[in-house]
């Protein structure tokens, strides 16, 4: 299950659910680990999701993840991060990127501007579209409202168009809608 989502998935066993559940939790007991095998489960769909009915028209069945709560790449900038910073009250040590769990972090932008972003393309070949703004930080202006709802937003979700290898320090290249 994945928020009350059944997920097929393959067991990996009594010996590793054994090791997980004294490790994690201190007993022998109550947790298993699935593996996704995406040549013999099929995907979720789309008309199945709650953002299927917000008007997302970029969407398509293959950027749904397997265990996300929506899609399997998310994009921020290292500046919309810094800007949530200065904004938080207390102790900003804890005000990073990986507390967001970005696939990608970005350098060279202006706070937030990624959601403009239409298509991006990181490296030689790899080409993503953005679908939705990624639902963790702050409140969206009035036009996106209605389709977003309430929930405050960091980064954007991206489909992936173009499969290729991504690696640390490639230039990103992008599309502003």
């Amino acid at each position: 299950m994945w928020a009350n989502e059944r997920i097929l998935v393959a067991d990996c066993g009594d010996e590793v659910a054994l090791w997980l559940s004294r490790y994690i939790l201190g007993s022998d007991k109550n947790i298993r680990l699935g593996y996704y095998l995406t040549t013999v489960v099929s995907r979720r769909k789309v008309v199945n999701t709650a953002i299927s009915k917000r008007g997302y028209s970029q969407f398509r069945d293959k950027d749904l993840g397997a265990y996300s709560d929506l899609s399997g790449y998310m994009m921020m900038a290292e500046s919309s991060v810094a800007d949530l910073a200065t904004r938080v009250e207390g102790d900003k040590k804890y005000i990073s990127a990986s507390r967001f769990r970005g696939n990608f972090v970005v350098r060279g932008s202006n706070p937030y501007e990624e959601d403009t972003w239409d298509w991006v393309k990181i490296g030689d070949s790899t080409i993503f579209r953005n679908f939705k703004p990624c639902t963790r930080y702050r409140q969206l202006d009035e036009a996106i409202r209605p389709v977003m709802g309430q929930s405050p937003v960091l980064g954007i979700n991206l489909g992936l168009y173009t499969p290729g290898i991504v690696k640390v320090g490639d230039a990103v290249y992008v599309n502003c809608d």
